[in-house]
C-alpha cells in the first residue's frame, strides 16, 4: 500500500512537470493540423482532412474543445477543405477564432497530459507484477523524469497516445494470454483497437500477438507426446530386459502429459489438455475481432467508399488514411544527420536518434536488463516485453522516412518495465544497490538541467544538449516551439525590429511579434511583411537583430546550408529554449540606397556586391514597366534585361552609363547596375498641379502629375514624396468620374512596394486606364488606402481634410 501512494506522488510530479511547462510552449509544427482535424472530426464529422494516420489522438483533443462553446469551423463547402493538406484551416480555425489561441492549445493538449499519466501507472502495474512493487517504482520514476516522454506527452500530436495504447496494447494481451477469460479477453480488444486507431505503426503489435499465442502453444502440443516416445531411445538401449518385463510393462500403460492413455478419447482429462493448447488461439482470435470492433467504434461504425475507389468498407475515412500514407511514404523527404541531408535515409537513422537521446542511466539499464535476460534465460517470462518493441524497431530501420525520436517513444514504457528486473537484481548487493540509485539521479538531474525544454534533450554521448543540432534536427530538437521564449526576449531587449527564420507554422504575430521572415519562408510566416521582397543577403547580413531557428540555422531540411553559414561562424548573443538563435549585426560602412527592378538582393554575386562597401544596403523593389523610386542623392539601380523601362521614363536614364553587367546568381538572366542621383531626376521631371502638394498624412505627399490621353486611352503619372509615418499595407487607387459621379474607369495598384520605403524617398507610379468610347467631360480622383480594412488614408489640402484629391 505505501508502494502505491509513492507511485500516486510520482505522477503528481509528472502532472506538473507537463502542465508547468504548457504556456511556455508554442505550438508545434504538427499540432495546429491534428487540432482542426480532431475539432472538426468529433463536432461534425467531417474527416476529409488527411494527415496520413488514424484520428484517435485528434479525436482527443478535439473533445477537449468542445468546452469551449461557439467555436465555429469553416463551412462544409467552404473551398479551404479541398486542399486536403488543409495550410489554410489552422489560421482560419486555431489562430483567428473567437477564443484566444493560448487556450485552445491549453485544452488541446490536456487529454494527451493525462493520457501520459495513465501510461505511468500502467508501467507501475505491470512492472509490480514481474518484478515487486519496489523496483516497479524504479521503472516509474524512469517514466515520470524521461525528457522525451515529457516533451511530447504535452503536444496535441498522436505520438503521446500512440505510446500509451502500444503499450497497452501489449500488456492487456499478455495478461489473457496468462488468464484467459471473458474480462481479460474484452479488455485485450479494445485496447488492441485503440492501438489501431492510434497509428498504423501499431500493427507491429498484431505480429507480436501471433508468435506470442504460438509460443503459449508449444508447451501443450509437446505434453500431447506419449511419454513412452520420449523414452524411445533409452527402451532400445533395454530391449532384453523389456521382453523379460513385457507383462509388467504391459500393465503400465503411456502417459499423455501425466494422464494415463486411453482410447477414449473424449475423456475429461484429454479435452482439458486439448483446450489448454486452443485457448492461446482463442485469445488471439477474439483480440483480432473485439479490436476490429473498437476500430469501427472510434469511427462512429460508419460505412462507405473509400475515397474516390469504388470499394466500401467500414471505417472508411480509416482506409482512405492508409491510401494517403502509402501515397506520401513514396515521396522524397528530406532528414538531417551528422550534418548531412538526404532523401535516401539511413537504415542506422533511428538506431543512432535512440544512442544520443536516450538519458545514458536508461541505455545502462537497458544493457543490464538484456544481460539479465540472457544469463537467467528468461526470455518466456518477458517475451511480451521485448517482442512487440523490438519489431516496431526492426519496421523503423526499413523506413523510408526518417521522422525523428517521437518514432521511438513506444519503446520506452517496455525498457522502464524490464528496468524493473535489474533494480530487484541489483537490491540483493549493497553496491549495485548505490549504481542503481545514483541511476535514477542521474535522470532526476538530467531533466531538472534542461526543464522546461524537454524537446531538446540530447544525452552525454552527443556532447551535451547544445551540440545536438550536430546530429540530429527537426523533431528531435526544433519543433518551432519557442516563440513565448523569443517573445519574453524581445520585450525584455526592447527589440521591434526583429529578422526572424523560423522552423514553424504558427504566426509570429500570436505572440506580438513583429518580425521580417527569412528563408525558408512558411505560411506562418506569410503575414511577416512582404516575404517575397527579399533583402536579405547571406554572405554579409545587413544590420540589425536575427533570429533564427536552428533547424534553418544548419540548414538543409527546408533551406541551403549556405543560407546561414555566416552565422554559424558567429558566437550568439542568446539561445532561446536551445533552438532560436539571436546575433546583433553591426552597421559596416556608409549606408547605400538600392533600388531593384526584376532582380532581389540575394541574387547579386559577391564581387558586385562588394561596390556598395557597407553591409548597410537598403533596397526598394519597383516594376520598371509602371514605376521608379530612389532615395535622395545619389543611389544605386539594378535594372534587369527584362525589366525595360516604360517610355515614360527613357529620358530619366539619359547620360547613365550601366557600372557593372552580370548575371544573376540563381537564374540564367542578365542586369545592369547605375550609380546616379536618380530622385533628382524624378523630382525635376515632375510637374505641379494647380492644388499644389497634397500630404496624405505622414504618409506621403503628392508633389506632382501628368495626364496624356490619346483617343480614349488615358494615362495618369502621379509623382510623390515618402513621410515619416508610413501605414502598412498601402495601395493607390486612381478613378475617372463622369459628371454625374459614376465610375468610367479605374486603376488600383501600387507597384513600388512601400515596404522598401524611407523618409524621403521619391517614386513615380503610372496609370494606364481605358475610357469610354463617348468622349464626356470627366474628373480623376485618386487617394490612398489601406487594402486590408478598405479605410482611406485622410488628405490635407489647404487645411482642410479629405479622402481623396480630384485632379482636372
Amino acid at each position: 500500500m505505501k508502494s502505491r501512494f509513492i507511485a500516486i506522488g510520482l505522477l503528481l510530479i509528472m502532472a506538473w512537470l507537463e502542465l508547468s511547462t504548457l504556456a511556455l510552449t508554442s505550438p508545434t509544427v504538427d499540432e495546429p493540423l491534428h487540432i482542426v482535424r480532431g475539432y472538426a472530426f468529433v463536432a461534425r464529422g467531417d474527416d476529409r482532412l488527411r494527415l496520413r494516420g488514424p484520428v484517435l489522438s485528434n479525436v482527443l483533443s478535439g473533445a477537449a474543445l468542445l468546452l469551449e462553446p461557439t467555436l465555429p469551423l469553416p463551412p462544409a463547402d467552404d473551398p479551404i477543405w479541398l486542399e486536403r493538406d488543409g495550410t489554410a484551416l489552422p489560421k482560419n480555425f486555431l489562430f483567428a477564432n473567437s477564443a484566444p489561441p493560448q487556450r485552445l492549445m491549453f485544452l488541446a493538449r490536456l487529454p494527451i497530459v493525462f493520457v501520459s499519466l495513465l501510461l505511468g501507472a500502467l508501467i507501475f502495474r505491470w512492472a509490480a507484477q514481474l518484478s515487486g512493487a519496489g523496483p516497479a517504482l524504479g521503472a516509474l520514476l524512469l517514466c515520470v523524469f524521461d525528457p522525451n516522454l515529457l516533451a511530447h506527452a504535452r503536444l496535441a500530436t498522436t505520438d503521446g497516445v500512440t505510446t500509451a495504447t502500444f503499450f497497452l496494447g501489449a500488456y492487456t494481451f499478455s495478461q489473457a494470454l496468462a488468464h484467459p477469460g471473458r474480462r481479460t479477453r474484452l479488455i485485450s480488444g479494445v485496447a488492441f483497437g485503440l492501438a489501431l486507431a492510434a497509428k498504423f505503426s501499431s500493427a507491429a503489435l498484431a505480429a507480436a500477438f501471433v508468435v506470442q499465442a504460438l509460443l503459449r502453444r508449444w508447451p501443450a502440443l509437446r505434453r500431447r507426446r506419449p511419454t513412452l516416445l520420449r523414452r524411445w531411445p533409452a527402451l532400445r538401449r533395454r530391449r532384453p530386459a523389456l521382453l523379460r518385463r513385457w507383462p509388467a510393462l504391459r500393465r503400465r500403460r503411456p502417459t499423455v502429459g501425466g494422464t494415463p492413455f486411453r482410447r477414449d478419447f473424449n475423456r475429461p482429462q484429454l479435452r482439458c489438455n486439448c483446450l489448454a493448447w486452443r485457448a492461446p488461439l482463442l485469445t488471439l482470435a477474439l483480440t483480432f475481432a473485439i479490436g476490429a470492433m473498437t476500430l469501427w467504434a472510434v469511427y462512429g461504425f460508419t460505412i462507405g467508399p473509400v475515397d474516390d475507389t469504388a470499394v466500401v468498407l467500414p471505417a472508411p475515412s480509416y482506409w482512405g488514411e492508409w491510401l494517403a500514407l502509402n501515397e506520401y511514404l513514396p515521396q522524397p523527404l528530406p532528414a538531417y544527420l551528422f550534418g548531412e541531408v538526404t532523401t535516401r535515409g539511413w537504415w542506422y537513422y533511428y538506431p543512432v536518434t535512440f544512442l544520443f537521446k536516450t538519458p545514458l542511466p536508461v541505455l545502462l539499464l537497458l544493457t543490464a536488463s538484456l544481460v539479465i535476460l540472457l544469463r537467467r534465460r528468461a526470455w518466456r517470462r518477458l517475451l511480451a516485453v521485448f517482442l512487440a518493441p523490438a519489431l516496431l524497431l526492426g519496421g523503423l530501420l526499413f523506413s523510408p522516412h526518417d521522422l525523428g525520436y517521437r518514432y521511438l517513444l513506444p519503446l520506452l514504457p517496455f525498457i522502464f518495465v524490464a528496468s524493473a528486473d535489474v533494480f530487484a537484481a541489483w537490491a540483493r548487493w549493497r553496491w549495485l544497490r548505490l549504481a542503481a540509485a545514483a541511476a535514477l539521479v542521474w535522470v532526476i538531474v538530467g531533466t531538472a538541467q534542461i526543464y522546461p525544454y524537454y524537446l531538446a534533450y540530447f544525452n552525454e554521448l552527443a556532447g551535451g544538449i547544445d551540440n545536438g543540432r550536430f546530429i540530429l534536427s527537426d523533431s528531435n530538437l526544433d519543433w518551432g516551439q519557442d516563440l513565448v521564449g523569443l517573445q519574453a526576449y524581445a520585450d525584455q531587449h526592447a527589440i521591434t525590429d526583429l529578422n526572424l527564420s523560423y522552423f514553424g507554422n504558427t504566426p509570429p504575430s500570436m505572440y506580438g511579434l513583429a518580425t521580417y521572415a527569412l528563408p525558408p519562408v512558411r505560411a506562418a510566416m506569410n503575414e511577416q511583411g512582404a516575404w517575397w521582397l527579399r533583402r536579405f543577403y547571406p554572405p554579409d547580413p545587413a544590420p540589425g537583430v536575427y533570429a533564427i531557428s536552428v533547424a534553418n540555422l544548419m540548414g538543409g531540411l527546408w533551406n541551403s546550408q549556405t543560407d546561414y553559414a555566416f552565422f554559424r561562424a558567429q558566437s550568439p548573443d542568446a539561445v532561446i529554449g536551445h533552438t532560436l538563435y539571436v546575433y546583433t549585426i553591426s552597421p559596416r560602412g556608409a549606408a547605400a540606397n538600392l533600388s531593384l527592378a526584376g532582380v532581389q538582393i540575394d541574387q547579386i554575386d559577391a564581387a558586385t556586391y562588394r561596390n556598395f562597401n557597407t553591409n548597410d544596403v537598403r533596397p526598394r523593389w519597383f516594376e520598371a514597366a509602371s514605376a521608379l523610386i530612389a532615395a535622395p542623392g545619389e543611389s544605386w539601380i539594378a535594372l534587369a534585361d527584362d525589366q525595360s523601362p516604360a517610355p515614360e521614363f527613357q529620358g530619366l536614364f539619359t547620360g547613365a552609363t550601366p557600372i557593372i553587367r552580370a548575371r544573376l546568381t540563381d537564374d540564367d538572366r542578365a542586369y545592369a547596375l547605375y550609380h546616379f542621383d536618380l530622385g533628382q531626376r524624378l523630382i525635376d521631371a515632375a510637374q505641379s498641379s494647380s492644388t499644389g502638394a497634397v500630404s496624405f498624412g505622414d504618409t506621403a505627399t503628392l508633389i506632382g502629375y501628368r495626364t496624356n490621353r490619346v483617343g480614349n486611352d488615358l494615362t495618369l503619372i502621379t509623382t510623390w514624396r515618402v513621410g515619416d509615418g508610413l501605414v502598412l499595407p498601402l495601395q493607390m487607387f486612381a478613378q475617372v468620374l463622369e459628371a454625374s459621379g459614376a465610375i468610367v474607369a479605374q486603376a488600383d495598384r501600387l507597384d513600388a512596394s512601400p515596404v522598401g520605403w524611407r523618409p524621403g524617398d521619391v517614386f513615380v507610379q503610372i496609370d494606364r486606364m481605358a475610357l469610354p468610347p463617348e468622349p464626356a467631360a470627366s474628373t480623376i480622383e485618386i487617394g490612398l488606402y489601406n487594402p486590408d480594412s478598405g479605410a482611406r488614408l485622410p488628405a490635407s489640402v489647404n487645411g482642410q481634410t479629405i479622402e481623396h484629391v480630384l485632379l482636372k
